[in-house]
């Protein structure tokens, strides 16, 4: 775990330090050019603070203190927008990327534990799909702040004696130095625990090609608490 979360630390940390380096010394002549290291640079930000997330929830879970608080979501600002981020990292992929939003009503949900969650699934996917793969995202809300997801991909998919192996903290398939993927094994964990601290949950489902993975988000309850 920790040789895994020194090379998350550095490999980030590297692709910042250099453009920035390069800016503040001048060493660019085209504008345009400029702009793509500073939009590098960015990403690597946005993977850094993706793994600072990862810990603080982490944190939470140990302290029995996941934030339940369900507050509401806005479609575009806080899951088409960020998903599209995500997907810019994968440009090399060319990536077919299907979403389809279904329902007119509005999720309500812990607004950081929730769009994170969601993130961990769409990257599994865009990172384990092959070049030019598909990956489709469901979402069908329901009728009172409650949502099912739907993340289908064409990788290599997961074996069905390993498909609650993966729901274990810092769990990977692939270890060690040679492993294939960048990641602490993390991202399933804190999934499904996030949505069953809600009282839904997440499982991977059968599927005849690559990997589907559903997220359930139950609609409001009596005893829950929300806001915005």
């Amino acid at each position: 775990i920790l040789q895994n979360f020194q090379h998350e630390m550095r490999t980030p940390l590297s692709n910042i330090i250099m453009p920035l380096e390069l800016v503040v010394n001048k060493k660019f002549e085209d504008p345009e050019e400029q702009i793509q290291f500073v939009r590098a640079a960015l990403s690597s930000v946005d993977r850094l603070e993706s793994l600072v997330t990862d810990f603080s929830l982490l944190t939470n879970i140990d302290h029995g203190d996941l934030n339940r608080i369900r507050q509401r979501i806005d479609m575009n600002n806080h899951i088409l927008l960020p998903i599209q981020k995500r997907l810019a990292r994968y440009k090399t992929k060319g990536l077919d990327f299907i979403q389809r939003i279904q329902g007119q009503g509005e999720i309500a949900a812990p607004r950081r534990e929730f769009i994170h969650a969601l993130m961990h699934l769409i990257d599994n996917a865009f990172k384990f799909s092959p070049e030019h793969g598909k990956v489709i995202f469901t979402l069908d809300i329901g009728t009172n702040g409650g949502a099912t997801v739907l993340v289908q991909d064409e990788g290599v998919g997961i074996p069905s004696e390993l498909r609650e192996k993966v729901f274990e903290r810092y769990y990977q398939i692939s270890q060690g130095d040679n492993r294939e993927q960048e990641g602490l094994g993390a991202g399933l964990f804190l999934a499904r625990s996030v949505f069953s601290s809600l009282g839904g949950g997440v499982n991977v489902l059968n599927s005849s090609r690559g990997c589907q993975v559903q997220a359930v988000l139950p609609n409001l309850g009596p005893e829950d608490i929300s806001y915005g």
